[in-house]
């Protein structure tokens, strides 16, 4: 097996991991979400299920050796760093510190109260924490499968043009 067909291999399977595993996962949050009512999370898991669809049809270009598939799986990975960005970036600006309790079951409310009150700022830092963290990972592992689908696959047509 040569080096191209190597590269074109792993490309393949990774194109066809990562878009499955998005397309699965954001399949089931748009479930959870109908289950819960919530048309915002719809849209956002919809989104996301775009971000695997993409991918998967970059997947299908990339099978046929169409220059297309680079624009579709650089194109997923930008598409899904922006949805996570602009989802915990919105987290993080509309988080209100007095209201933590708010997305509770009242008959559980009464109880974790004295538990968030005494604990009100360790609580805020920690939910910040987490999406600050998820916006540095998106950037590392999108952005690192961006930088990857380009560098692979300008290495693979380079060579097939050689």
């Amino acid at each position: 097996m040569t080096t191209s067909e190597k590269v074109l291999h792993r490309l393949i399977f990774i194109s066809g991991m990562n878009g499955w595993c998005v397309t699965f996962l954001g399949g089931v949050s748009i479930l959870v979400s109908l289950s819960m009512g919530s048309w915002y999370g719809v849209i956002i898991s919809l989104a996301i299920t775009a971000s695997g669809y993409m991918e998967l049809r970059g997947r299908q270009e990339l099978k046929r050796k169409r220059p297309e598939a680079r624009m579709w799986l650089t194109g997923s990975q930008l598409w899904l760093l922006f949805i996570i960005v602009s989802y915990a970036g919105y987290q993080l600006l509309v988080f209100d510190p007095s209201n933590m309790l708010k997305d509770i079951p009242q008959a559980e409310q009464q109880a974790m109260k004295a538990l968030v009150e005494s604990n009100a700022q360790l609580l805020s830092t920690m939910y910040k924490a987490v999406y600050i963290a998820v916006i540095i990972a998106s950037f590392i592992y999108q952005g690192g499968l961006w930088l990857y689908y380009r560098r692979d696959y300008s290495r693979l047509f380079s060579s097939a043009s050689e």
